[in-house]
């Protein structure tokens, strides 16, 4: 399974998100939708949802790359808005305006963001305004500032007004709600960044502060449920959207820890909800690198052990010459020594002393064997019996012995062969 993180939907979902808990925080009375409300609590949400949807940020670098340069311009408007946050309401050079609720009076300069008038959804405010100089009044404007932008809600033109320099009137909360309903269907509350004008001929008058309507509960008005509502299914949305991707995500780390032959490690392994299809592998402890014998050279006190008698045979028989015994005088004990090749020095054998022969007189020939007509071993090693003195031969009587014929005269002149 490949890892498929949704940079994008996690965009639009934190764009969304973030517009809802503005709008709560709006119509609960907590803060206005200033510019820096606005956008900052919007970038933030844009970042964490995208950052919940992507998980891996290299797997898709340039739409998380675009989701983060959206989240910062967002960011940068925010910061641009903190003056006007902090700022308290105006109201132009030559011009008065004071709001009474019950016993309250206040001036526009006296509202801020975080100190708003409160008027109550019953209530009824008394206004008076006055200026330096006589104004025809021609136009008249009234509105509401959302994100630094204003957003006009009534405006009146007609015929010229006689001039005058302090007019006055009161506004029934309840009227102007129900006025706003009609129209939008949607029932207001809440903190309001209010803004006004009036001008007529070259003069004009140009004012804003802040007001705040409480709701009677969490869900008084129509607009407080449907914000709840959309909160609730957006949240369910990122939740679904981040366990798909997660999900994802856990697959992939399944898939490469079967093809590695190891279990999945991390959030991929024993997810509830979840049945692992494949089934652990066994650990198997990794095989020692070889290493070649090392051999020590003997010391002196390390017992020799001397070769079996059979191998030196076998060795020294090889290297013998060719034609030799492995008991003669060229044998094995011989050439043993010469031609086998030990790691240890073969054990000293004590050898018996070899028996002393007299050497033979030099005037004394050596005892020669008989020829074979003289009665001794011919070429073929057959033993010819010699009579005795005094014994016939067979065939022959004691009385026909003459003894040895002479030789002939013709015997030995002849070639010899």
């Amino acid at each position: 399974m490949t890892p498929r993180p949704r940079p994008l939907l996690g965009m639009l979902l934190g764009l969304l998100l973030g517009l809802v808990v503005v709008g709560l925080l709006w119509q609960l009375g907590v803060l206005p939708p200033e510019r820096t409300v606005l956008f900052g609590i919007t970038a933030l949400t844009v970042a964490l949802v995208t950052g919940l949807l992507t998980r891996e940020p290299a797997r898709a670098r340039g739409r998380y790359t675009a989701a983060v340069v959206v989240a910062a311009m967002l960011g940068g408007v925010a910061l641009v808005g903190i003056p006007e946050l902090v700022t308290r309401g105006s109201i132009s050079d030559g011009c008065t305006l004071e709001a009474t609720v019950g016993d309250t009076t206040v001036t526009p300069a006296g509202t801020s963001a975080f100190a708003p008038l409160a008027v109550p959804a019953d209530g009824v405010v008394t206004w008076t305004a006055a200026a330096d100089s006589p104004i025809a009044v021609t136009d008249r404007v009234a509105g509401v500032v959302i994100g630094g932008f204003e957003i006009p809600i009534r405006t009146l033109s007609g015929e010229a007004s006689p001039e005058t320099q302090e007019i006055s009137g009161e506004v029934a909360v309840a009227d102007a709600i129900t006025w706003i309903q009609d129209r939008a269907w949607l029932e207001p509350s809440g903190v309001y960044h209010a803004y006004g004008s009036v001008a007529g001929g070259a003069a004009a008058c140009a004012l804003d502060g802040y007001v705040s309507v409480a709701p009677a509960g969490l869900f008084a008005t129509n607009t407080l449920v449907i914000l709840w509502i959309a909160l609730g299914v957006l949240l369910l949305l990122t939740a679904w959207a981040a366990f798909a991707v997660r999900r994802t995500f856990a697959g992939a780390t399944r898939d490469d820890a079967v093809v590695a032959g190891a279990p999945a490690t991390g959030f991929a392994a024993g997810q509830p909800g979840e049945t692992g299809d494949v089934t652990p592998a066994d650990h198997i402890d990794p095989v020692p690198a070889w290493t070649p014998d090392r051999r020590s050279a003997a010391s002196d006190d390390t017992e020799i052990i001397a070769a079996p008698a059979e191998d030196r045979v076998r060795r020294s028989s090889a290297f013998a010459p060719r034609g030799a015994g492995t008991d003669g005088g060229d044998g094995s004990d011989s050439a043993a020594p010469a031609t086998e090749v030990m790691f240890r020095e073969p054990p000293v054998v004590e050898e018996e002393p070899l028996e002393e022969v007299e050497p033979l007189p030099e005037d004394e020939p050596l005892d020669e064997e008989p020829a074979a007509d003289e009665g001794g071993t011919g070429e073929e090693g057959d033993e010819r019996i010699v009579p005795s003195e005094g014994e016939p031969a067979d065939g022959e009587t004691a009385g026909d012995d003459e003894g040895p014929e002479a030789p002939s005269e013709d015997e030995g002149s002849g070639p010899r062969p």
